[in-house]
């Protein structure tokens, strides 16, 4: 008995040993995972942020024009990409709307212009990219456009918010193979060798990752039974594409890559009729004629695609932001000057076409009147707009038909040029250039959806001939 007992001693001992054991290397691998966590989380100490004096921003008792100037750099002291975002911060501001434009360049980061103070914790670029052991070099600088300067002051901080990736993205989703399958990733938005480039000059500043040049380039997607090309990022990270021809028998039928052709409106003569959506025509002002009402003949083509082709994938699909842009500005062309009342049939300009004409394109949607979701337009679906198909590489001087936004027959772009005193012109693109076109005229129709960023791929590479396939 004696030694039994000694023996089953031993052997619960040996069990509350292992037990402990077991125990111990759980704690070690949890608390392991946990300082990892913590590391990730607090991703702030990896970034040196040196100011050229300090982060303050201030104006008081200014004049017309004045400038304050900052200047500061960026640099990634951990071993893995980081993201990051750069805020106004604490901010005091009386000043009326409209009255602080700022700009904010650099080489290697964001690039804004023209953007106006809205609010505090004001976003001046989002989702930066930076690796291991760069340095992004930044200018800011806030000028005075009013005369109306009595008793006004403006006081902020410039601050850097680090991102955890985790919050990012999926790594298997679409959105990361977009940008983690493209080594090249350039900023110069005029670079035309095929690749993927990124600019900050969009909505709240955030990184648009965007492809441009050739067919050659590996932006095919398949969904359902179409195929589609990926254009570019969006700002809240979704990945906008654009239909591309028919799919069978594992083919993608690329030269017929068009739908239907329709008028984008049926009436030309007011400015009203440059809308994807528009208000009462021939009305005494902008807001009236520009109200999103009644949808224009080619959204119901548009919308009539979604209802038959898309709407069971719609859990794919996101409720994204297709910018109209009718916000209007000033300009001549071929000596004709346009200006900026857009209503009635007042000749107007349409910002769009100053952008193109001064190479200042911009993903940028400043009027929230223009901003269309499915809020506004139903579905969840539009069309390519002038700029979108600029940064992918066409303009309006020259042929570009090896792009890949390139078609056999002209489509029509969600984008409005001008209305010229008699008829209201729009964006299409025709023989690998961005032109304009009335909008009673008949062109085809290629739909733009924007995929969610939590979608994923189930195979593929991109090529034209192994196109992504989503799970």
């Amino acid at each position: 008995m004696g030694k039994i007992s000694i023996k089953r001693i031993l052997i619960t001992v040996g069990i509350i040993v292992i037990i402990l054991f077991m125990i111990g290397i759980t704690y070690i691998h949890f608390n392991y995972e946990k300082t990892d966590n913590e590391k990730i989380v607090d991703l702030n100490q990896y970034i040196d942020i040196k100011y050229n004096e300090t982060s303050n921003v201030t104006i008081v008792n200014a004049t017309k024009d004045y400038i304050v100037n900052k200047s500061f750099s960026i640099k990634n002291t951990y071993n893995k990409t980081l993201y990051y975002s750069i805020v106004l911060s604490n901010v005091t501001n009386n000043f009326d709307k409209n009255s602080l434009v700022f700009s904010l360049i650099s080489d290697d980061g964001a690039y804004i212009e023209k953007s106006y103070i809205i609010n505090d914790n004001y976003i001046l670029a989002s989702l930066i990219k930076i690796e291991p052991s760069n340095t992004h070099e930044y200018k800011f600088n806030l000028k005075v456009t009013t005369s109306d300067t009595n008793n006004k002051t403006f006081s902020s901080n410039i601050k850097v918010n680090v991102l955890s990736l985790d919050s990012l993205y999926d790594f298997n989703s679409l959105y990361a193979y977009v940008i983690g399958n493209n080594p090249k990733l350039y900023k110069n938005e005029l670079n035309i060798e095929d690749g993927v480039y990124y600019t900050n000059n969009s909505i709240n500043g955030n990184t648009v990752y965007f492809y441009r040049g050739t067919n050659e380039l590996n932006n095919n997607l398949v969904l359902g039974n179409y195929c589609y090309k990926i254009i570019r990022t969006t700002e809240d990270l979704g990945v906008r594409i654009i239909y591309n021809g028919k799919f069978n028998n594992g083919i993608c039928d690329g030269e017929n890559n068009t739908l239907d052709l329709t008028t984008f409106n049926n009436n030309s003569n007011y400015n009203a009729y440059v809308g994807y959506i528009y208000g009462s025509a021939n009305s005494s002002n902008y807001e009236s004629e520009h109200e999103n009402v009644n949808p224009s003949n080619i959204m119901k083509k548009v919308n009539e695609f979604y209802q038959n082709n898309l709407v069971k994938y719609s859990s794919y699909i996101a409720n994204s932001i297709y910018c109209s842009n009718r916000k209007t500005d000033s300009f001549v062309l071929n000596s004709v000057k346009y200006d900026i009342l857009g209503y009635k049939n007042y000749n107007t300009g349409y910002n769009s076409m100053y952008r193109l004409l001064n190479n200042e394109v911009s993903y940028n949607c400043e009027n929230n009147n223009d901003r269309l979701n499915n809020e506004r337009i139903t579905y969840p679906i539009g069309l390519l707009s002038a700029d979108e198909a600029f940064y992918a590489g066409l303009n309006r001087e020259s042929e570009n038909t090896l792009n890949y936004l390139n078609s056999s027959l002209s489509y029509w772009t969600i984008t409005p040029a001008y209305y010229n005193g008699i008829n209201a012109y729009n964006f299409i693109i025709e023989d690998g250039k961005i032109s304009e076109s009335e909008v009673n005229k008949e062109h085809a129709i290629r739909p733009v959806i924007t995929l969610k960023n939590s979608v994923k791929v189930k195979s593929g590479n991109g090529n034209y001939d192994n196109p992504y396939i989503l799970e």
